[in-house]
């Protein structure tokens, strides 16, 4: 819904928004994608559902003391919680062991004198954001005002959720990001660093989702997790596998540290003006929008030709020789006068985490 414009309010039906989340728990080995966009590769997994398993198990038995659901009956392949319900327990989870027992004692150590090593202040710092919210929580209308403990700290770090029970305007009230004395976009990336500590000391059950040895998947592992995040992107719907690739007409998994951004010269008063482009094709096939003369170019085969047209029907082409961290342009084997100095104008930029690429405008 396209708010911005007012009420009666516009539906934006050319773009879908989705995301994977494994927040609370993995079970099932899940995929999607936008429909009728195969620029834009699958987040998720395409495993089958026994070698997803079986990697589940692995990680169990790497993890001591990680506990599973019960299930009743119980579970034909294990359903793993992720850190903040491990921390709240229950009836439906089993004991929790060393590795949860590490986590804690990881916590308080750092939180103590004596930890100055890494990744202590990390975690200092993580530790006086959720303090200080608890100090202004008890300023709050709330009644009665909940106790803080080390284990209730430690789930509301896990959630990444304020102290606000019992508050008059419920979720709403005491939000982290305005806790009063805190750094907050610090503290989010001091939490940020520790949940990808490569030894996954402070969340084990990160590196379960994320990293290669084990599932491997672009989602949501953690409740800020970006490392894919929320995906927005042109689309007519959405496709949805379970437990393979069958169904996805683009299987290759999204980076998003492999987008380019491909931004178009601005046309001068009296030149012709941008028209369409192409993606990995000699001919352009999607309108561009003169508002914002600019596309993405994200999970495609390597070399790519980006084909551009005008308002007087003139076709512009180079191509992408290789993906990030080395997106090389070089020029159509075609290319000759003026369309050849255009091409060898277009200019590849970046730093590292995000790829440009500018182009001229328009010929006269």
């Amino acid at each position: 819904m396209v708010t911005a414009d007012g009420p009666p309010y516009r539906v934006d039906m050319s773009r879908v928004d989705y995301d994977i989340s494994y927040v609370d728990q993995v079970y099932l080995p899940v995929a999607m994608a936008p429909l009728g966009n195969p620029d834009v590769g699958r987040i998720g997994t395409v495993q089958g559902l026994t070698g997803f398993r079986a990697v589940l198990t692995r990680f169990l038995a790497d993890r001591p003391g990680w506990p599973t659901y019960r299930g009743d009956p119980p579970y034909p392949g294990p359903r793993i919680p992720g850190a903040y319900n491990v921390l709240v327990g229950g009836p439906d989870l089993t004991a929790a062991g060393a590795t949860v027992d590490a986590m804690r004692a990881l916590y308080a150590h750092c939180t103590t004198a004596a930890g100055d090593d890494e990744p202590c202040p990390a975690i200092r710092a993580v530790d006086d954001l959720f303090r200080r919210n608890y100090a202004h929580y008890l300023t709050l209308d709330c009644a009665p005002h909940a106790t803080l403990t080390a284990d209730s700290l430690l789930r509301h770090v896990h959630g990444w959720v304020p102290f606000n029970r019992n508050c008059t305007g419920g979720a709403a009230a005491n939000p982290l990001q305005e806790t009063p004395g805190v750094d907050y976009p610090a503290a989010v990336g001091h939490y940020l660093a520790l949940q990808y500590l490569p030894s996954g000391a402070f969340n084990p059950y990160v590196g379960l989702i994320h990293d290669a040895g084990y599932l491997g998947m672009s989602a949501y592992a953690f409740s800020i997790d970006d490392a894919v995040g929320n995906m927005n992107e042109s689309g007519d719907g959405l496709i949805v596998v379970v437990g393979g690739p069958q169904g996805l007409v683009n299987p290759r998994p999204y980076d998003r540290k492999a987008l380019i951004h491909v931004n178009l010269g601005q046309p001068g008063s009296g030149r012709p003006a941008w028209s369409d482009y192409g993606i990995c094709t000699d001919r352009p096939d999607r309108a561009i929008n003169p508002a914002f003369p600019s596309f993405q170019v994200a999970t495609v085969a390597y070399p790519c030709t980006i084909s551009l047209s005008d308002s007087r029907d003139r076709v512009y082409r180079f191509v992408i020789a290789n993906p990030p961290p080395d997106p090389a342009v070089r020029c159509d084997a075609g290319a000759t006068g003026d369309m050849l100095a255009w091409c060898r104008a277009v200019t590849p930029d970046g730093d590292g985490t995000a790829w440009y690429l500018d182009t001229p405008p328009p010929l006269d």
